[in-house]
Parts: C-alpha cells; structure tokens; sequence
C-alpha cells in the first residue's frame, strides 16, 4: 500500500528495506510465514475438534494455505477473494462471541469444557 502510495518503484521498496536488515528480516521474513501457516493450523483443528462449523474451520484453512499465493503474483481481484474467504468465518465467530454464544453458534456448553 505504501509502496503505491509514494509512487515507488518495486526496486525503490527493496532497496529501503536493505538499509534496515534487522526489521526487514523480523516482519517480512520471519513474521510474514507466520499469519498464513497460523490460519491454516487453526481452521484445521477448529474443524477437528468441532469447536467451529467444519464450514469456517475449512474456510480459514483454506484461506490460510491460499494467503501466499494471493499476494505474491499482485493480482487484486484474486487476492480480495481470499481476504473474504478469511473474513467471512472470522465474521461468523465474532457475531457469536458478542451474542455470548460458542464458536459453533451453540448456546450451551458441552460437559467437560469451560
């Protein structure tokens, strides 16, 4: 977004980051992996479990494992597909939670579980 904003080239944005290894490494790098391989475990043991519809728990794994591949190649309308992919459960779950509701949309509790 910023790159696009100040007109920058591809080339200009990579040569920036070369002047700050250490920050560059931490966020991109490292933390970049993180968010889509953190989706893609997530959906998969929602679903597992049942704590989640097997609907949103594939959802968010499924986006999760496309997260990458809609970012690298830059192609917007593909990778707005996949942020709605990821949006549409993370919605679903947080109308639950604040209608005081379990993930699953479930009222009650089951035994074992608090």
């Amino acid at each position: 977004m910023f790159v696009e904003m100040h007109g920058a080239t591809h080339a200009e944005s990579l040569a920036g980051l070369a002047r700050y290894p250490l920050v560059a490494n931490a966020i991109f790098w490292i933390g970049g992996p993180a968010f889509p391989i953190s989706l893609l475990v997530l959906g998969v043991i929602l679903a597992r479990t049942r704590v989640a519809p097997w609907w949103a728990g594939a959802m968010l794994a499924i986006g999760g494992a496309l997260f990458p591949v809609a970012r690298i190649p830059r192609i917007e309308g593909f990778a707005l597909g996949v942020d709605l992919l990821m949006l549409i459960p993370a919605a679903y779950f947080g109308f639950n939670m604040l209608r005081g509701r379990q993930l699953n949309g479930s009222t009650h509790v089951k035994a074992g579980l608090t």
